[in-house]
């Protein structure tokens, strides 16, 4: 079980690496002509996207200890073939998790298209509509949540524990990619970040 969990982190460092350098988008220009820094670019997001996706799942099914939550924890139905057992109380709490959060992660998508969501390219204006204009990463935020759904609905104990972990570095992305942001858009950008919130949105507004 741990040398999975092990070998399974050797796997993603390089993920995140890759990830905070697909958001580099001047550095990168600056380094290389600029059809070849929009290749490299291409390529960071589309790598980082593909084993960031497989990190998540990984670490949701790896084998590790599984949490009960103690009411009607009896009650409970198996999947066949892998005989995997899902208490019926916790899908009815992760199912509010995951349609939210891939409710957020399907709308910004559609919004940002591939280029942007799945190869990180270089953005060529502020998107303000739609999920957009509730928080400033909804993609993040959609992360988040259908992470917590999952780990619940599959009672994944280390999975949950790991979630500060994972919630810390979509932060830290995202404020790189809003410092670069500002570099691009200046002042819109600015009025944007002081109208829409980071992760929280502003249900009293």
């Amino acid at each position: 079980m741990y040398m999975l969990f092990f070998i399974w982190l050797l796997i993603t460092i390089p993920a995140g690496i890759l990830h905070f350098r697909s958001v580099e988008y001047e550095k990168l220009e600056k380094k290389h002509e600029k059809e070849k820094a929009a290749r490299i670019n291409k390529l960071y997001g589309a790598v980082s996207a593909d084993i960031e996706m497989l990190f998540l799942i990984g670490l949701w099914v790896l084998p590790q200890p599984r949490f009960r939550i103690p009411v009607f924890s009896n009650w409970f139905f198996e999947i066949p073939i892998i005989h995997f057992k899902i208490p019926y109380l916790h899908l009815i709490v992760s199912l509010p998790f995951v349609l939210i959060g891939g409710w957020l992660i399907i709308s910004a998508y559609r919004l940002m298209g591939k280029e942007l969501s799945a190869e990180h390219k270089k953005p060529e204006r502020i998107i303000t509509e739609g999920v957009f204009s509730i928080v400033r990463h909804p993609q993040n935020l959609g992360g988040a949540i259908l992470h917590i759904g999952m780990c619940i609905v599959l009672s994944a104990w280390y999975a949950s524990l790991l979630t500060p972990v994972f919630l810390i570095f979509d932060y830290l992305v995202a404020r790189k990619e809003e410092r670069e942001l500002l570099r691009f858009f200046g002042k819109e950008y600015e009025g944007y970040k002081r109208k829409v919130p980071m992760f929280v949105p502003r249900f009293g507004k």
